[in-house]
């Protein structure tokens, strides 16, 4: 099925396809987010009698999963596919993805049966995003409502795949070859370039640093000030039940020090890619790294009071 949609500058029409949508796809991602929410909220609950500071963090950290997956939920739901005048566009959730025709080297249907490995994304039933090593065909990104079966697969100038699942595929195909057809005329200095967003994945890898150096600079300022023996474990009322040497905080730093390295990596592999990677991928890691700095400022707090 589709329709058209109006252009926002104007009076052109856009026609718009549908991703192939599964009621059963769709009712089981509900299902699954509402059986992972149980123990969501529960853990919020139990985290709530003890520290303050903490719980909240945590608080942050547990709500933010559960809005990712129901935005997962939506995206896969209303997962569209635009035709403009001179770029398909991939919308997913919020977020769009722009391939101008111009850049369009090929696009084929292909029966992908299972894919291997997930590089980098979101898989859900009845929703499926990022980055797959799919055998047969390699690393390409997926913006689909299913995980086997007709895939329309386009390939792009620079070698980039994707791989989607529009309603009425061969006629989607068809229209989308006239237009990179009409649009392969285009010099190539005119050709489109992929956003590669530089400055936003730089500055994100450089506020998560940040935040890190924050928390580092927070635990060498006070563990000179702490007594030897500390209280390291805590019921949650928040009362010690177990101590040991102040020399195991390093532990909890070198442990925190793991998600910028982490992010890093990821964010500078695939952050470039897509942009929605590269917000996610911040706010998760800056969020964890707050958890560790409540942990750490609770046990100082603790160790201070005894």
């Amino acid at each position: 099925m589709h329709v058209m949609d109006r252009n926002k500058r104007g009076t052109e029409l856009f026609k718009t396809y549908r991703s192939v949508s599964s009621k059963g796809a769709t009712v089981g991602g509900v299902i699954v987010g509402a059986v992972l929410t149980v123990p969501l909220l529960l853990s919020v609950y139990l985290f709530s009698q003890g520290p303050s500071f903490f719980s909240l963090s945590l608080f942050c950290l547990l709500s933010f999963v559960l809005v990712f997956i129901g935005y997962i939920i939506y995206s896969g739901v209303n997962m569209k596919y635009i035709m403009g005048d001179d770029k398909l566009i991939l919308k997913i959730g919020f977020h769009e993805q722009r391939i101008p025709y111009s850049y369009i080297k090929d696009i084929r249907l292909e029966n992908l049966s299972l894919v291997r490995l997930r590089i980098f994304g979101a898989g859900w039933p009845g929703f499926l995003w990022g980055l797959f090593t799919i055998a047969g065909v390699g690393a390409a990104h997926l913006y689909c409502t299913r995980w086997r079966g007709d895939f329309v697969l386009i390939e792009l100038r620079d070698g980039k795949k994707i791989g989607i699942t529009p309603e009425k595929q061969i006629q989607f195909i068809d229209e989308v070859r006239k237009k990179a057809k009409a649009f392969s005329r285009v010099r190539m200095k005119e050709a489109f370039k992929l956003k590669t967003h530089n400055r936003l994945v730089y500055s994100q890898v450089v506020l998560v640093i940040a935040a890190y150096v924050v928390l580092a600079a927070y635990f060498f300022s006070v563990y000179p000030m702490l007594p030897d023996t500390i209280p390291i474990h805590f019921d949650i009322y928040g009362n010690p039940n177990r101590w040991a040497s102040k020399s195991e905080l390093f532990l909890m730093l070198l442990l925190a020090a793991i998600f910028p390295v982490l992010n890093t990596f990821l964010t500078l592999k695939f952050g470039k890619h897509e942009k929605t990677i590269t917000i996610f991928l911040g706010i998760t890691f800056i969020l964890i790294i707050t958890v560790f700095f409540g942990a750490i400022h609770w046990i100082v707090k603790a160790s201070m009071q005894t």
